[in-house]
């Protein structure tokens, strides 16, 4: 897989002498400030890429031969310090275009991986022209990604693979270039419109840690198998709203695991909340009032970080004041 560079902080480094705690923690370090950029990934077969975004990783994704897909960060992050064999890069880019190559993986595109040798030019750029489309058109060829930016339909940008210089861009330097592209290239077309941060790890495992502590309390009072089986029918009624909270695990303890879920942090709140207000709501008809003395004492520990999250904007624990 080929992308635009952009400018090196690490090439072309074996993976087994990279320490990634480190690469996560000095990403926060880096030129002018944090990184904004991309961790890159070569395994034999595929490509793993991690983005950041002033420093902080905020989504990840995954190439191969068969095309590409969005995948957990902390899967990345897992699969990396188990792997002996792959070469690490890591580039400093725009972050116009880290927000095109994170879209790719969550937008569905207006056009979907055309042959290039059936596009109109003239009628496409008219559209574009017709509709002021500020989206951006990527086009792939043997593994190569080009980058194409738009704004009111005319082309400005673009980035090409494997150099870090942004090329510029008229509507003739266009129509130009497009009259030399090989017909094995194909065309995606993309509104930019999707959010594109993943929810932070650290994210998911406050929103378990504070709902194991919802259990654990609760059935010390009134008893594990009754909380059981209230947390397990809460589980399932809100994944019929949040398909992504099958991601989620229970043991036979009644602690529930982190998964490797892929959801932005608007997402993850908005579901979590619904989720502890289902199970504390259960557990009211059985605890009564004493129900808030015990989220008071659970959530103390939380309170600052759910409240950073926005989880009260979206949860019935606001009642509580916190």
């Amino acid at each position: 897989m080929k992308f635009p560079k952009g400018i090196p902080i690490i090439e072309n480094v074996k993976i087994q002498f990279v320490n990634f705690d480190n690469i996560l923690n000095q990403a926060k370090k880096a030129r002018e400030g944090r990184l904004n950029g991309y961790l890159q990934i070569i395994y034999p077969q595929e490509v793993d890429v991690l983005f950041f975004e002033n420093g902080n990783p905020i989504n990840a994704g995954r190439f191969n031969r068969s095309g590409f897909s969005q995948i957990p960060i902390k899967e990345l992050v897992e699969r990396a310090k188990k792997s002996e064999v792959g070469i690490v890069n890591i580039y400093d880019i725009p972050d116009e275009l880290v927000y095109m190559m994170i879209v790719t993986l969550r937008e569905k595109p207006m056009i979907a991986s055309k042959s290039f040798k059936d596009v109109d030019v003239d009628k496409l750029i008219s559209k574009f022209q017709e509709i002021n489309f500020n989206g951006f058109i990527l086009l792939v060829r043997d593994f190569e990604y080009f980058y194409i930016k738009f704004e009111n339909g005319i082309p400005v940008r673009i980035y090409t693979p494997g150099k870090i210089e942004v090329g510029k861009l008229t509507l003739e330097m266009f129509k130009k270039f497009v009259e030399k592209l090989t017909p094995d290239f194909k065309i995606s077309i993309y509104k930019g419109e999707a959010q594109i941060k993943q929810a932070d790890p650290a994210l998911i495992s406050l929103y378990v840690k504070f709902l194991n502590s919802l259990i654990q309390a609760f059935g010390e009072i009134i008893g594990m198998s009754i909380v059981r089986k209230t947390i397990f029918s809460s589980f399932d009624l809100m994944k019929g709203q949040y398909s992504f909270l099958s991601g989620f695990e229970i043991d036979e303890n009644t602690v529930i695991k982190e998964g490797n879920i892929v959801v932005t942090e608007d997402e993850l709140t908005t579901a979590m909340a619904s989720l502890i207000d289902k199970f504390v709501d259960a557990i009211f008809i059985v605890l009564g009032r004493q129900t808030d003395e015990v989220i008071y004492k659970c959530i103390k520990d939380y309170r600052f970080a759910l409240k950073s999250a926005g989880f009260f904007e979206k949860s019935k624990l606001s009642r509580l004041n916190i």
